[in-house]
């Protein structure tokens, strides 16, 4: 699967690299790993998992938030999906990383 680590690759980066249908294909990329870390955030929360498996999540998110690019989408597409909950929290994790 190189052409998906090539496409995260540059994504994670720059969003603004990315043809019409690249942007597509990480914007649904992005939905669906999201929607995991939302399912996973929402389970430690509840406490149907342990701390340490969330953070296992957690730094796994904090890959795919590192970038600018991932960050923009989260910011024009992504953060709309998702509930007030899971929203703030990425959105700390991104004003944390600006700040870091």
């Amino acid at each position: 699967m190189p052409e998906i680590s090539d496409l995260i690759e540059r994504a994670i980066d720059d969003l603004g690299s990315l043809s019409r249908q690249e942007h597509v294909r990480f914007s649904n990329l992005c939905l669906r790993m999201f929607w995991a870390f939302s399912a996973a955030h929402f389970q430690f929360r509840s406490g149907a998992i342990a701390g340490s498996d969330w953070r296992e999540v957690e730094m796994a998110m904090r890959f795919w938030l590192h970038g600018k690019g991932t960050q923009e989408w989260w910011k024009k597409f992504g953060r709309a999906s998702f509930g007030p909950e899971f929203q703030l929290y990425v959105d700390r994790e991104i004003n944390a990383n600006d700040t870091a």
